[in-house]
C-alpha cells in the first residue's frame, strides 16, 4: 500500500503550484498563512507543509531568500533568542544560488512534492526549537558545530518529526530526487557517506518510519 502510494506520487510531480492550486478550492491551506511570510512562488508548498504542523499556526515564521550555499536552513532570528518563547520569529532561508553540483537541488529546481517535503523538515526544526532557553540555543549551535554525531542525530530527529507529522511521502519524495541528481555528480560520495551513518533518512529508513505510524497508529496518523 505504501509503495503503490509512492509511485502514485509522479502525477502531483507533473502539476505545477498554479495547478494545484486550484484544487483548493475552499482555501483550507491559507488557514494556515496567520503570521508567516511567503515566498512569491513557494506559497503553496509552504502552506501544504504548514498544515501539517498546527503548533505552529501562532508563530512567526519568514521564508526568505539568503546568499548562502546552503540550499534551506531554519532559524530564530538574532534577537529572538533574547526574547520569550511566545514572541520568537524564526526564518526559512532559500538559496537561490548555490555552487555547481548544488544548483539541481535548490527549493527552486525541485518538484512540488520534494519542495513539501523539504520545507517540512526544517519547519520541523522549528517545532522542536521554539521551546528551546536561550542557554539551550547557545549550547545546540556549539554542538552541532563541533559534533558529527550530534548533528546526525539532530537532523535524523527531525526527519522522523516531518514523518510523524503527515509528511512521510514528500519526504520520501524529496530524499529520492536528491539521491537521484546527485549521485553521478561531486556530492556522490557525501551522499554514500550519510547513507551510512544516515544522518538525513535514506528513502527506506522513511518508508519504514511510515509504515510503523500506519500500523501502531492508521487513522489519527494517516498520511
Amino acid at each position: 500500500m505504501i509503495l503503490q502510494n509512492v509511485k502514485g506520487q509522479s502525477l502531483a510531480n507533473n502539476l505545477d503550484t498554479t495547478q494545484i492550486l486550484t484544487l483548493d478550492t475552499n482555501g483550507y491551506f491559507n488557514n494556515f498563512a496567520s503570521q508567516k511570510r511567503l515566498l512569491p512562488g513557494y506559497e503553496f508548498a509552504c502552506l501544504v507543509a504548514l498544515s501539517k504542523y498546527p503548533e505552529l499556526k501562532t508563530v512567526e515564521i519568514e521564508f526568505v531568500t539568503k546568499k548562502t550555499d546552503i540550499p534551506l536552513m531554519a532559524t530564530p532570528t538574532f534577537w529572538s533568542i533574547f526574547r520569550r518563547k511566545s514572541k520568537r520569529t524564526f526564518q526559512v532561508q532559500i538559496s537561490e544560488k548555490s555552487k555547481d553540483f548544488l544548483e539541481s537541488i535548490l527549493l527552486k529546481n525541485l518538484s512540488l512534492n520534494a519542495q513539501i517535503g523539504v520545507l517540512g523538515h526544517e519547519l520541523g526544526h522549528i517545532a522542536d526549537m521554539k521551546s528551546f532557553s536561550f542557554w539551550r540555543f547557545l549550547i545546540h549551535g556549539i554542538r552541532y558545530t563541533i559534533s558529527d554525531n550530534y548533528g546526525d542525530q539532530f537532523e535524523f530527529r527531525t526527519d522522523r518529526i516531518a514523518v510523524q507529522h503527515g509528511l512521510g511521502l514528500p519526504l520520501y519524495c524529496w530524499s529520492s530526487e536528491v539521491r537521484r541528481k546527485l549521485k553521478t555528480g561531486p556530492f556522490a560520495q557525501e551522499i554514500e557517506k550519510n547513507d551510512k551513518r544516515e544522518r538525513y533518512m535514506n528513502p527506506g529508513t522513511i518508508l519504514k518510519e511510515i509504515e510503523e505510524i500506519e500500523i501502531h497508529n492508521p487513522i489519527s496518523k494517516k498520511l
